[in-house]
């Protein structure tokens, strides 16, 4: 595992570590800023994972990314409870894996 994923993966499960945690640590009404720190480490710990490994296609890679940000966003999200930022990782991660599915059935050699 190179460098760059590392860094990914650690952004990435602290994001949601950090997502996680802060409604448990402090009620308040709105969004609160360390909530929105940990869905930009998710999303930007998505990016790192994404770009650092070799896929054979960008389309695959921006599936992947999208799924692996609407998933991460998802759970921070539903233990937060926000549910329309709940509801925004389920959408985000359905069209992750629909356009894997639209796009890499374009490419397939045949």
């Amino acid at each position: 595992m190179n460098a760059k994923k590392a860094v990914g993966v650690l952004l990435y499960l602290g994001g949601i570590a950090l997502g996680v945690t802060v409604p448990f640590m402090a009620e308040t009404a709105g969004i609160d800023v360390l909530l929105l720190a940990g869905l930009g480490l998710v999303i930007i710990g998505s990016l790192l994972l994404g770009f650092a490994h070799e896929f054979g296609d960008s389309n695959y890679r921006d599936a992947w990314i999208a799924l692996s940000s609407g998933v991460g966003i998802a759970i921070i999200g539903g233990y937060s409870r926000i549910w329309s930022l709940f509801l925004f990782g389920l959408v985000l991660a359905t069209l992750g894996v629909a356009f894997h599915k639209i796009r890499g059935a374009r490419n397939v050699p045949g």
